[in-house]
Protein backbone atom coordinates (compact mmCIF):
# COMPACT_ATOMS: atom_id res chain seq x y z
CA UNK A 1 0.00 0.00 0.00
CA UNK A 2 2.83 2.49 0.86
CA UNK A 3 4.45 1.49 -2.40
CA UNK A 4 1.65 2.03 -4.30
CA UNK A 5 0.70 5.44 -2.49
CA UNK A 6 4.23 6.82 -3.15
CA UNK A 7 5.62 5.11 -5.73
CA UNK A 8 9.37 7.11 -5.77
CA UNK A 9 10.27 7.14 -1.91
CA UNK A 10 12.26 5.00 -0.12
CA UNK A 11 10.45 2.62 2.32
CA UNK A 12 12.17 1.31 5.39
CA UNK A 13 10.74 -1.64 7.44
CA UNK A 14 12.50 -1.01 10.75
CA UNK A 15 12.25 -3.90 13.37
CA UNK A 16 13.50 -4.70 16.76
CA UNK A 17 16.70 -6.53 17.13
CA UNK A 18 15.35 -10.21 18.33
CA UNK A 19 13.05 -10.06 14.85
CA UNK A 20 16.50 -9.79 12.60
CA UNK A 21 16.21 -11.05 9.22
CA UNK A 22 12.48 -11.52 9.86
CA UNK A 23 11.66 -9.03 7.12
CA UNK A 24 14.09 -9.01 4.81
CA UNK A 25 12.51 -11.52 2.24
CA UNK A 26 9.33 -9.03 2.71
CA UNK A 27 11.64 -5.78 1.69
CA UNK A 28 13.11 -7.39 -1.22
CA UNK A 29 10.17 -8.36 -2.50
CA UNK A 30 9.43 -4.20 -2.37
CA UNK A 31 11.17 -1.71 -4.57
CA UNK A 32 13.68 1.04 -3.24
CA UNK A 33 13.03 -1.06 0.24
CA UNK A 34 15.21 -2.45 2.99
CA UNK A 35 14.92 -3.61 6.55
CA UNK A 36 16.67 -2.76 9.49
CA UNK A 37 16.95 -3.88 12.73
CA UNK A 38 17.83 -2.93 16.42
CA UNK A 39 16.84 -1.29 19.66
CA UNK A 40 14.42 -3.96 21.09
CA UNK A 41 12.94 -1.55 23.53
CA UNK A 42 13.54 1.55 21.84
CA UNK A 43 11.93 1.96 18.87
CA UNK A 44 11.90 5.49 18.23
CA UNK A 45 16.39 5.17 18.17
CA UNK A 46 15.01 2.26 15.39
CA UNK A 47 13.65 4.82 13.33
CA UNK A 48 16.36 7.75 13.63
CA UNK A 49 18.88 4.65 12.92
CA UNK A 50 16.90 3.84 9.83
CA UNK A 51 16.67 7.70 8.98
CA UNK A 52 20.62 8.57 9.57
CA UNK A 53 21.10 9.19 5.70
CA UNK A 54 18.35 11.59 5.33
CA UNK A 55 18.56 15.40 5.81
CA UNK A 56 16.66 17.19 8.79
CA UNK A 57 14.33 18.41 6.46
CA UNK A 58 13.10 15.39 5.10
CA UNK A 59 9.74 14.14 5.86
CA UNK A 60 8.48 10.20 7.02
CA UNK A 61 5.24 8.79 7.46
CA UNK A 62 5.36 6.02 10.26
CA UNK A 63 2.93 3.68 10.19
CA UNK A 64 3.02 1.02 12.69
CA UNK A 65 3.71 -2.33 10.92
CA UNK A 66 0.53 -3.83 12.68
CA UNK A 67 -1.60 -0.86 11.46
CA UNK A 68 -1.72 -2.05 7.83
CA UNK A 69 -5.06 -0.30 6.87
CA UNK A 70 -3.90 2.95 6.74
CA UNK A 71 -6.14 5.43 4.60
CA UNK A 72 -4.89 7.67 2.00
CA UNK A 73 -6.67 10.59 2.71
CA UNK A 74 -6.07 10.35 5.94
CA UNK A 75 -2.17 10.33 5.38
CA UNK A 76 -2.15 12.92 2.94
CA UNK A 77 -4.12 15.03 4.93
CA UNK A 78 -1.06 14.88 7.72
CA UNK A 79 1.62 15.15 5.39
CA UNK A 80 -0.26 18.60 3.30
CA UNK A 81 -0.47 19.93 7.06
CA UNK A 82 3.39 19.33 8.19
CA UNK A 83 4.10 20.86 4.30
CA UNK A 84 1.91 24.04 4.01
CA UNK A 85 2.47 24.86 8.15
CA UNK A 86 6.29 24.10 8.07
CA UNK A 87 5.05 21.36 11.10
CA UNK A 88 7.99 18.72 12.33
CA UNK A 89 4.90 16.36 13.22
CA UNK A 90 1.36 16.09 12.06
CA UNK A 91 -0.90 12.95 14.02
CA UNK A 92 -4.27 11.99 14.18
CA UNK A 93 -6.47 12.78 17.63
CA UNK A 94 -5.49 9.76 20.38
CA UNK A 95 -9.16 8.48 19.96
CA UNK A 96 -8.93 7.61 15.94
CA UNK A 97 -8.52 4.04 15.46
CA UNK A 98 -4.46 3.42 15.15
CA UNK A 99 -4.70 0.74 12.38
CA UNK A 100 -6.60 3.59 9.65
CA UNK A 101 -3.65 6.27 10.32
CA UNK A 102 0.03 6.67 11.23
CA UNK A 103 2.19 10.38 11.95
CA UNK A 104 4.36 12.65 9.47
CA UNK A 105 7.81 13.86 11.11
CA UNK A 106 10.32 15.83 10.37
CA UNK A 107 13.34 14.07 10.83
CA UNK A 108 14.97 16.94 12.86
CA UNK A 109 12.04 16.46 15.00
CA UNK A 110 12.41 12.60 16.03
CA UNK A 111 16.24 13.29 16.68
CA UNK A 112 15.40 16.49 18.79
CA UNK A 113 13.25 13.98 20.84
CA UNK A 114 15.70 11.78 20.94
CA UNK A 115 17.75 14.16 22.32
CA UNK A 116 15.13 15.22 24.94
CA UNK A 117 14.19 11.58 26.31
CA UNK A 118 18.67 11.31 26.90
CA UNK A 119 18.35 13.65 29.06
CA UNK A 120 15.22 12.89 31.32
CA UNK A 121 15.65 9.72 34.11
CA UNK A 122 15.32 6.49 32.14
CA UNK A 123 11.79 5.69 34.07
CA UNK A 124 10.56 8.65 32.47
CA UNK A 125 11.38 8.65 29.20
CA UNK A 126 10.75 4.73 28.79
CA UNK A 127 7.29 4.88 27.17
CA UNK A 128 8.11 7.80 25.15
CA UNK A 129 10.96 6.10 23.06
CA UNK A 130 7.73 3.93 22.27
CA UNK A 131 5.34 6.45 21.16
CA UNK A 132 7.54 9.66 20.67
CA UNK A 133 4.09 11.35 19.22
CA UNK A 134 3.14 12.06 22.62
CA UNK A 135 6.43 13.82 24.36
CA UNK A 136 6.56 15.58 20.90
CA UNK A 137 3.30 16.94 21.60
CA UNK A 138 4.07 18.19 24.63
CA UNK A 139 5.58 22.24 25.06
CA UNK A 140 8.84 21.21 26.51
CA UNK A 141 9.56 19.22 23.13
CA UNK A 142 9.43 23.01 21.26
CA UNK A 143 8.19 21.49 18.53
CA UNK A 144 5.33 22.97 15.98
CA UNK A 145 3.35 19.86 16.28
CA UNK A 146 -0.94 19.42 15.40
CA UNK A 147 -3.52 16.98 15.57
CA UNK A 148 -5.33 16.83 12.38
CA UNK A 149 -8.63 16.07 11.93
CA UNK A 150 -9.26 12.76 9.67
CA UNK A 151 -12.07 12.94 7.15
CA UNK A 152 -14.99 10.81 7.43
CA UNK A 153 -14.40 7.00 6.18
CA UNK A 154 -17.63 5.65 4.19
CA UNK A 155 -18.71 3.08 6.58
CA UNK A 156 -18.56 0.09 3.77
CA UNK A 157 -14.72 0.49 4.06
CA UNK A 158 -14.80 0.53 7.75
CA UNK A 159 -16.80 -2.73 6.90
CA UNK A 160 -14.44 -4.08 4.91
CA UNK A 161 -11.18 -3.42 6.85
CA UNK A 162 -13.35 -5.19 10.27
CA UNK A 163 -13.59 -8.53 8.44
CA UNK A 164 -9.78 -8.18 7.25
CA UNK A 165 -8.61 -7.70 11.12
CA UNK A 166 -10.65 -10.38 11.88
CA UNK A 167 -9.18 -12.68 10.00
CA UNK A 168 -5.80 -11.11 11.19
CA UNK A 169 -6.34 -11.72 14.40
CA UNK A 170 -7.24 -15.34 14.00
CA UNK A 171 -3.97 -16.06 13.38
CA UNK A 172 -2.00 -17.05 16.52
CA UNK A 173 0.03 -13.81 17.93
CA UNK A 174 1.34 -15.37 21.34
CA UNK A 175 5.13 -14.60 19.51
CA UNK A 176 4.46 -10.74 19.47
CA UNK A 177 2.46 -10.66 23.20
CA UNK A 178 5.58 -12.21 24.56
CA UNK A 179 7.69 -9.68 23.13
CA UNK A 180 6.00 -6.39 23.94
CA UNK A 181 7.61 -3.83 25.66
CA UNK A 182 5.70 -3.37 28.76
CA UNK A 183 7.24 0.71 28.89
CA UNK A 184 4.95 1.09 26.01
CA UNK A 185 1.52 -0.33 26.91
CA UNK A 186 -0.33 2.50 25.72
CA UNK A 187 -3.42 1.76 27.38
CA UNK A 188 -1.84 1.94 31.05
CA UNK A 189 0.53 4.68 29.76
Amino acid sequence: QARRLFPDVPIRVVAPEFDSGGLDEIASSIENCRASYGFNDRPLNRMVAAVRDLSDNALILRVDGLHCFFQEKIIRGLIEAVESEGLDLAKSPDNFPPPLSGEVWRVRALRQVGGLLGRMPSEAAAPHYVHPKFIAMRKQADLRTRIVEPPQIPDEILGSIRADLARAFDADHNEVTRKSIGAGDQISF
